[in-house]
């Protein structure tokens, strides 16, 4: 299956649905649909970290891999309401880095991206992508799905730990589901910051609290929580609609 989207494509709101079904459905082509059932109840099982320990990544990349990875993959193929907000999240970010001229030629950031949902948008953009996470399981899924959906793949796949620092300045980042998840989501924020270039868009769709549902979660009165909304608010220029999710953060200097 090849995806060939050439960087004078206009894509429209239904051509990124259609991306994001398709990417979709090369994710679930590769698993028996009952393993990735399965897979949300054995990582919620075998979770007994929380963000107090500094080594909280390591449950990412180790304790659980497979299930973390493929209950990442449940999200996106699991209940209708909650498959419609992830695409319709999916399709705004990507229409504003478009409207924003990202395309060949510039770099984005997926930072804790999992199996690549964002990674694949970009790239179809014409973007050159670097896809970040502590999971290696979900870095070899999201390659193996690019290679079948693009007859050329510029994406590189970059292993996470406690705090992460980016490789290169990018025009872009996409951060979904997980500054909350962070020891130190303060000195991540600061380090995407560095590493975004002047003009340059952070897509965040941060959800500090839920805990009662998400106890990897950081809980919204956490001293971290409240110093990371301080601190992004002085660093960002919010360019979004106040209900949207994610924010559209502008590094204006």
């Amino acid at each position: 299956m090849e995806t060939s989207v050439k960087s004078s494509a206009r894509l429209t709101e239904q051509d990124l649905s259609n991306l994001f079904e398709k990417t979709i459905s090369v994710y679930s082509s590769m698993f028996d649909s009952s393993e990735i059932r399965k897979s949300r109840k054995s990582h919620q099982q075998k979770w007994n970290h929380t963000t107090e320990d500094p080594e909280v990544y390591r449950y990412y990349s180790e304790s659980a891999s497979r299930d973390y990875a493929l209950s990442v993959i449940d999200d996106y193929v699991g209940s209708a309401s909650d498959t419609r907000i992830i695409k319709s999240q999916y399709c705004r970010t990507l229409l504003e880095c478009q409207a924003r001229g990202f395309g060949r030629g510039n770099f984005g950031a997926d930072y804790g991206g999992a199996v690549g949902l964002y990674s694949i948008g970009m790239i179809a953009l014409g973007m050159e992508v670097d896809l970040y996470d502590a999971n290696s399981f979900a870095l070899q899924i999201a390659l193996e799905t690019a290679v079948k959906m693009f007859s050329s793949v510029s994406m590189t796949t970059v292993s996470c730990k406690a705090n992460t620092e980016l490789i290169r300045e990018y025009d872009c980042v996409v951060a979904m589901d997980v500054f909350e998840h962070l020891h130190d989501p303060v000195w991540q924020l600061l380090e995407t910051h560095s590493k975004l270039k002047v003009g340059g868009v952070l897509f965040d769709g941060t959800h500090f609290g839920n805990t009662d549902r998400h106890k990897e979660h950081i809980a919204a009165d956490d001293s971290r929580a409240i110093q990371f909304n301080e601190v992004q608010g002085a660093m960002f220029t919010r360019a979004d609609r106040r209900w949207n999710c994610p924010k559209v953060l502008v590094k204006v200097a």
